[in-house]
This record gives structure tokens, C-alpha cells and sequence, in this order.
């Protein structure tokens, strides 16, 4: 099978991109509305907890509230434990995130990957305590 010649008169010319176009392709969308003022306390508690070394988001125990975790059934402790291996999961990207960009750009101008992770992580933690009480630190 023979090939014909390339047609370089007739070939897609790649041009130059518009630096603008550059700039808005690198840019991460930031949420207009940010955090409420709920979450906003939420983050920054946790942030406190993080640095203070009180939740080691490597150790999904460090989560837990002793004290109501052993006064709880055994079915709610063993949902706990799962529960807190994927908050922490979702700590560790927030801690993360925050780590790219200083703590008061996170705050004040949250990306929508951002806003998702906080709201998640709050939502989870809430919906769960409704059914099986204040077993976790956040």
C-alpha cells in the first residue's frame, strides 16, 4: 500500500495561543459565594485541631471521642471505624489543599474542590452522629 505525499500546503498550522486563554486554562475556578460562615468556623476548627496535632489525619482514631465510642454498641463502633478511615481520607486532601495555598486564600476564596471536601466531610460527620451520637472530635 503506497501513500500519498503529504498536502503541507493544506496541513493544520498550529498558531499561537492567546496568553489571555493561557492564563483562564491555568487559573483553578474559585466559588463566587466561598464558604459560609458554618463551614468557614468548621474548616478553621479543624484547621486548629491539625496543627495542634490533636487529629493526626494519618490515624482515623485520633477522630474518634473515646468516651462515646466506648459507651456505644458494638454495631456503631464498627461503623465509626469505617466512617473515620474515609473522613480521614478526605482531611488529608483538604490539609493538602490548604498546603498549595496559604490558609486565608483557602478561606477567602475557595475553589469548588475545595467548597465539595468541606461540605462532604461536615455533611458525613453530621449525618452520621444523627444516627449514633457525638462520636467524633470535629
Amino acid at each position: 500500500m503506497t501513500h500519498a505525499a503529504p498536502n503541507r500546503e493544506n496541513d493544520t498550522q498550529i498558531l499561537p495561543v492567546d496568553e489571555g486563554v493561557v492564563t483562564m486554562g491555568n487559573t483553578t475556578p474559585v466559588d463566587p459565594n466561598g464558604f459560609s460562615e458554618d463551614e468557614k468556623l468548621f474548616l478553621k476548627d479543624l484547621q486548629a485541631k491539625l496543627q495542634s496535632g490533636v487529629l493526626n489525619p494519618y490515624s482515623p482514631s485520633s477522630l474518634i471521642n473515646q468516651a462515646v465510642y466506648e459507651s456505644s454498641p458494638e454495631q456503631a463502633r464498627g461503623l465509626a471505624d469505617m466512617t473515620a478511615v474515609n473522613l480521614c481520607s478526605k482531611i488529608r486532601q483538604i490539609r493538602d489543599l490548604m498546603q498549595i495555598n496559604s490558609i486565608e486564600e483557602f478561606v477567602s476564596h475557595p475553589t469548588y474542590q475545595a467548597k465539595h471536601l468541606i461540605m462532604d466531610l461536615k455533611y458525613q460527620k453530621e449525618l452520621f452522629e444523627k444516627q449514633h451520637g457525638d462520636i467524633f472530635i470535629i
